[in-house]
């Protein structure tokens, strides 16, 4: 399958890139701040640093800008946010489930003989 030119994939991965080349310049600086890379060295690696990041910018500045989603329409990140919720109640209630069902059977282990100890004790009068 080939990509369409200008497709949402494409943007994604020009706008991965982007982001790959600014911290790759972030930790340059760093590096050289630091000592670990001389100044020549570190030339040499910006400049290509820089070269990836004003080729991504260029393409991404000649594709089309992403459709924006309708006011009235929920996106992606709105059917994650309320889905993460009712994936925490359920993980609650199986937890829930999970220690009563052991409780459970934790007295019944504890009591073999039928006998009930769970009843208090009589009065002696």
């Amino acid at each position: 399958m080939s990509k369409t030119r200008g497709s949402g994939a494409d943007r994604s991965a020009f706008e991965q890139r982007r982001e790959h080349a600014l911290r790759d310049l972030e930790e340059l600086a760093q590096q050289v701040e630091d000592g670990e890379i001389a100044e020549a060295e570190a030339a040499v690696l910006e400049a290509r640093y820089r070269k990836d990041l004003e080729a991504a910018e260029s393409r991404l500045g000649s594709m089309p800008k992403p459709k924006a989603s309708k006011p009235g329409s929920p996106g992606k990140a709105a059917a994650t946010a309320t889905a993460q919720p009712a994936n925490t109640r359920k993980i609650l209630l199986i937890m829930g489930a999970t220690l009563v069902a052991l409780t459970v059977g934790i007295v019944i282990i504890a009591n073999p003989a039928g006998t009930n100890q769970l009843r208090p004790l009589r009065r002696i009068r």
